[in-house]
């Protein structure tokens, strides 16, 4: 999940709608390129702790779950700001699914796999414990 999280802003926004948008502003496009960056080292960190091999399993399956879920969590959360909009009016290239805009609906999968999945971790961690 790291790496797809890693991956995917990459894939969104690397394109017309977002930073080669000629209608967005240079300083958008800074913020957009800030949060690229800030993706790609969250899920560095986050792969760095599910492969260490000292400290405490469980804490570094907590610390891996929360820095990929920042990014999710954020996506869904930052439509609570003013003036905010899951796409740009008029954009015909913002995909719906279900219908239910790409961001929205990315946020209401991921976020809920990223919990199972940490779950799943939990769970096992708990069953293998030497206690």
């Amino acid at each position: 999940m790291a790496l797809f999280s890693a991956i995917t802003p990459f894939i969104a926004d690397l394109n017309e709608t977002h930073i080669y948008n000629p209608h967005w502003p240079p300083h958008a496009k800074f913020h957009n390129a800030q949060v690229l960056v800030f993706t790609l080292l969250l899920n560095s960190a986050a792969l760095y702790f599910i492969w260490r091999k000292d400290g405490i399993p469980q804490d570094n399956l907590l610390t891996t779950t929360l820095l990929i879920a920042a990014y999710w969590v954020s996506l869904g959360l930052s439509i609570l700001f003013p003036d905010t909009a899951w796409h740009d009016p008029g954009s015909s290239a913002t995909p719906y699914i279900l219908g239910i805009p790409g961001n929205a609906f990315a946020f209401l999968i991921f976020t809920p796999v990223i919990a199972f999945a940490s779950w799943l971790g939990f769970r096992h961690l708990r069953r293998n414990s030497p206690i």
